[in-house]
């Protein structure tokens, strides 16, 4: 059975992860921040990057059979919490290996498109969702896309046809260790359908 483990303690600001950043991050030779203007329906609005803590993400880290699951509350406490935060200079130190992470967005929301804002490290990037959450071997893990490969200093970006989904699951085999920053999923909701969104989940 899976379960949930207590908070491991880790020497971390967490009000750097709240701050908002201007800094623009290059995918390539393509400029991309926080929100992505819309082309199609709603021209004045932009899309929302939902992998955030304040759109209600939270993040789940596998260990093992249980899951160790971070919330705003706890964002100080693990170095993990740099992936759902604004801030795209902030970093997290990831070792060479196998590394699966779990974004729960709280409810079946439509995504896109993820990337990393990767600094130094390099490796491969897959991606895989399901509307409940499961042991991360498990085949109610549905594939993204085929798995892409990375490199120094380059920012995997993944698109895929739309998908609704509550749970992402982050898949890196990291082939040299070096620094990642936080992570990016938009889709079709804008900052308008986002917030009102937010606001009828903590209702």
């Amino acid at each position: 059975m899976l379960q949930f483990k207590t908070a491991r303690l880790f020497s971390f600001a967490a009000s750097a992860l709240l701050l908002s950043s201007t800094t623009t991050i290059r995918i390539e030779a393509k400029v991309i921040t926080e929100s992505t203007t819309v082309s199609n329906n709603v021209s004045t609005d932009q899309l929302v990057n939902v992998a955030r803590w304040h759109y209600g993400s939270t993040l789940v880290l596998p260990i093992n059979n249980e899951f160790q699951r971070i919330t705003t509350s706890e964002i100080q406490n693990f170095e993990e919490a740099v992936f759902l935060s604004s801030n795209t200079v902030i970093s997290y130190k990831i070792n060479q290996g196998k590394h699966r992470y779990i974004i729960d967005f709280g409810a079946i929301t439509p995504i896109s498109r993820f990337f990393i804002n990767n600094h130094t490290a390099s490796g491969t990037l897959a991606l895989a969702h399901c509307d409940t959450l499961e042991a991360i071997d498990s085949d109610h893990w549905n594939p993204l896309a085929l798995p892409l490969n990375f490199g120094n200093g380059v920012i995997p970006s993944i698109t895929f046809n739309e998908t609704h989904t509550r749970y992402l699951l982050i898949k890196l085999e990291i082939q040299k260790e070096g620094a990642i920053g936080n992570f990016g999923a938009t889709g079709s909701l804008s900052q308008k359908q986002a917030s009102a969104f937010n606001q009828i989940f903590q209702d």
